[in-house]
């Protein structure tokens, strides 16, 4: 009887000490990840992104601004405005021919 009592106190004393600890444990890792997750968007992850944006815009606004550089420089396009744009149709098939 004296150890079954015994075994039901030990019982309980471990318990109410590894319950305390595997929680304070648990919430120690917690932060810990938190903290280094953070970290991680902060240094690695997010500049990524802002490059990836950035690249993205570029290509976007490059094809337009080299097209309308190149038609700038055409012969044809000056001639076909300086002799005051009457014909649409040939303005037509020619940006139909260097359509990308």
């Amino acid at each position: 009887m004296i150890k079954k009592l015994t075994r039901y106190k030990l019982s309980i004393l471990l318990m109410l000490v590894l319950i305390p600890s595997f929680i304070a444990v648990s919430l120690f890792n917690y932060f810990v990840q938190r903290d280094s997750i953070r970290e991680e968007l902060v240094t690695t992850s997010l500049p990524l992104v802002r490059d990836l944006i950035d690249w993205e815009i570029s290509t976007r606004l490059q094809d337009p601004l080299l097209a309308s550089s190149l038609m700038a420089r055409d012969t044809f396009l000056i001639d076909w405005i300086q002799d005051g744009e009457t014909d649409p149709k040939k303005i037509e098939r020619y940006l139909d021919s260097i359509r990308l």
